[in-house]
Protein backbone atom coordinates (compact mmCIF):
# COMPACT_ATOMS: atom_id res chain seq x y z
CA UNK A 1 0.00 0.00 0.00
CA UNK A 2 1.33 3.51 -0.52
CA UNK A 3 1.76 5.96 1.96
CA UNK A 4 -1.16 8.16 0.12
CA UNK A 5 -3.32 5.16 0.34
CA UNK A 6 -2.42 4.84 4.27
CA UNK A 7 -3.11 8.44 5.13
CA UNK A 8 -6.48 8.03 2.74
CA UNK A 9 -7.17 4.88 4.65
CA UNK A 10 -6.48 6.95 8.16
CA UNK A 11 -8.76 9.76 7.03
CA UNK A 12 -11.32 7.82 5.97
CA UNK A 13 -11.24 5.54 10.15
CA UNK A 14 -11.37 9.09 11.41
CA UNK A 15 -13.81 10.27 9.73
CA UNK A 16 -16.25 7.30 9.88
CA UNK A 17 -15.35 7.52 13.80
CA UNK A 18 -15.99 11.21 14.42
CA UNK A 19 -19.54 11.28 12.57
CA UNK A 20 -20.90 7.56 13.84
CA UNK A 21 -21.88 8.32 17.58
CA UNK A 22 -23.48 5.59 18.04
CA UNK A 23 -21.37 3.19 16.68
CA UNK A 24 -18.44 4.40 18.99
CA UNK A 25 -20.49 4.82 22.34
CA UNK A 26 -21.71 0.87 21.75
CA UNK A 27 -18.15 -0.33 20.77
CA UNK A 28 -16.50 2.09 23.93
CA UNK A 29 -18.94 0.56 26.00
CA UNK A 30 -17.90 -2.74 25.54
CA UNK A 31 -14.85 -2.23 27.48
CA UNK A 32 -15.97 0.36 30.02
CA UNK A 33 -19.13 1.69 31.76
CA UNK A 34 -17.81 5.44 31.27
CA UNK A 35 -18.73 5.33 27.59
CA UNK A 36 -19.84 9.15 27.42
CA UNK A 37 -16.82 10.47 29.28
CA UNK A 38 -14.23 8.14 27.40
CA UNK A 39 -15.93 8.75 24.29
CA UNK A 40 -15.47 12.80 24.50
CA UNK A 41 -11.92 12.11 24.97
CA UNK A 42 -11.47 9.53 22.40
CA UNK A 43 -13.48 12.55 19.77
CA UNK A 44 -10.61 15.68 21.32
CA UNK A 45 -7.71 13.05 20.03
CA UNK A 46 -9.58 12.32 16.89
CA UNK A 47 -9.99 15.89 16.31
CA UNK A 48 -6.67 16.83 17.35
CA UNK A 49 -5.27 13.82 14.83
CA UNK A 50 -6.94 15.58 11.97
CA UNK A 51 -5.50 18.82 12.80
CA UNK A 52 -2.33 16.99 12.83
CA UNK A 53 -3.08 15.86 9.19
CA UNK A 54 -4.52 19.11 7.82
CA UNK A 55 -0.73 20.28 9.11
CA UNK A 56 1.89 17.65 7.63
CA UNK A 57 -0.01 16.78 4.81
CA UNK A 58 -2.75 19.61 3.87
CA UNK A 59 -5.39 16.67 4.29
CA UNK A 60 -8.75 17.08 5.68
CA UNK A 61 -9.43 20.26 6.10
CA UNK A 62 -13.23 19.75 4.55
CA UNK A 63 -13.75 17.21 7.60
CA UNK A 64 -12.77 19.71 10.47
CA UNK A 65 -15.18 22.29 8.25
CA UNK A 66 -17.97 20.00 8.16
CA UNK A 67 -17.24 19.31 11.95
CA UNK A 68 -17.25 22.88 12.78
CA UNK A 69 -20.66 23.08 11.90
CA UNK A 70 -21.82 20.37 14.41
CA UNK A 71 -23.06 22.28 17.10
CA UNK A 72 -22.73 18.80 19.50
CA UNK A 73 -18.69 19.05 18.61
CA UNK A 74 -18.08 22.33 18.86
CA UNK A 75 -20.14 23.04 22.09
CA UNK A 76 -19.29 19.33 23.93
CA UNK A 77 -16.35 17.70 22.96
CA UNK A 78 -13.75 20.50 21.08
CA UNK A 79 -11.78 21.80 24.10
CA UNK A 80 -12.25 25.53 23.11
CA UNK A 81 -8.95 26.37 22.41
CA UNK A 82 -9.08 23.71 19.81
CA UNK A 83 -12.35 25.36 19.02
CA UNK A 84 -10.76 28.98 18.64
CA UNK A 85 -7.95 28.09 16.58
CA UNK A 86 -10.01 26.35 14.00
CA UNK A 87 -12.30 29.40 14.39
CA UNK A 88 -9.58 31.64 13.57
CA UNK A 89 -7.90 29.21 10.72
CA UNK A 90 -11.56 29.27 8.69
CA UNK A 91 -11.75 32.64 9.00
CA UNK A 92 -8.36 33.39 7.70
CA UNK A 93 -8.27 31.03 5.05
CA UNK A 94 -12.02 31.93 3.81
CA UNK A 95 -10.88 35.62 3.60
CA UNK A 96 -8.07 34.67 1.85
CA UNK A 97 -9.70 32.80 -0.33
CA UNK A 98 -7.99 29.50 -0.03
CA UNK A 99 -8.57 26.29 -1.24
CA UNK A 100 -9.17 23.58 1.67
CA UNK A 101 -6.80 21.09 -0.12
CA UNK A 102 -3.50 23.34 0.00
CA UNK A 103 -0.90 22.99 2.63
CA UNK A 104 -1.91 25.36 5.65
CA UNK A 105 -0.55 28.78 6.21
CA UNK A 106 2.36 29.32 8.44
CA UNK A 107 0.33 31.31 10.60
CA UNK A 108 -2.30 28.11 11.25
CA UNK A 109 0.86 26.34 12.72
CA UNK A 110 1.18 28.82 15.50
CA UNK A 111 -2.42 28.60 15.99
CA UNK A 112 -2.58 25.40 16.24
CA UNK A 113 0.51 24.53 18.30
CA UNK A 114 -0.75 27.31 20.92
CA UNK A 115 -4.02 25.74 20.98
CA UNK A 116 -2.35 22.05 21.50
CA UNK A 117 -0.16 23.53 24.34
CA UNK A 118 -2.85 24.94 26.02
CA UNK A 119 -4.66 21.57 26.09
CA UNK A 120 -1.45 19.89 27.54
CA UNK A 121 -0.03 18.28 24.10
CA UNK A 122 2.30 19.03 22.06
CA UNK A 123 2.11 20.10 18.29
CA UNK A 124 4.52 17.56 16.77
CA UNK A 125 4.95 18.23 12.70
CA UNK A 126 7.06 15.42 10.84
CA UNK A 127 9.15 16.61 8.01
CA UNK A 128 11.00 14.81 5.39
CA UNK A 129 14.38 16.86 4.76
CA UNK A 130 11.99 20.17 4.24
CA UNK A 131 13.42 23.07 5.85
CA UNK A 132 11.20 24.33 8.30
CA UNK A 133 12.70 27.67 9.69
CA UNK A 134 10.42 30.00 7.94
CA UNK A 135 7.93 28.49 11.16
CA UNK A 136 9.25 30.67 13.80
CA UNK A 137 7.40 28.47 16.36
CA UNK A 138 8.20 27.70 19.65
CA UNK A 139 5.44 25.71 20.69
CA UNK A 140 5.74 22.99 18.27
CA UNK A 141 7.72 20.06 17.62
CA UNK A 142 9.71 19.74 14.39
CA UNK A 143 10.81 16.35 13.39
CA UNK A 144 12.75 15.70 10.18
CA UNK A 145 11.97 11.87 9.95
CA UNK A 146 15.08 11.51 7.18
CA UNK A 147 17.60 13.55 9.67
CA UNK A 148 20.20 11.49 11.50
CA UNK A 149 17.85 11.50 14.81
CA UNK A 150 17.88 8.15 16.45
CA UNK A 151 14.95 7.08 18.51
CA UNK A 152 16.59 8.54 21.63
CA UNK A 153 17.00 11.58 20.06
CA UNK A 154 13.43 11.85 18.93
CA UNK A 155 12.09 10.62 22.13
CA UNK A 156 14.29 13.70 23.74
CA UNK A 157 12.51 15.79 21.35
CA UNK A 158 9.20 14.45 22.60
CA UNK A 159 9.83 14.43 25.87
CA UNK A 160 12.46 16.98 27.40
CA UNK A 161 11.96 16.07 31.01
Amino acid sequence: MSFEGILQFLTDVVRECLFDEATMIEWIGNFTTYSKKYYSLLMQRLVMTLCLLYLNFGICFDILLDLMKWEYVTENLLPREIYAALRRIISVQKSLGINVNVLPLKENVNVLAKAFKKTGSALVIATSGIDCSQFVCSDAIFVDINGNLGMVDILRLLFPE
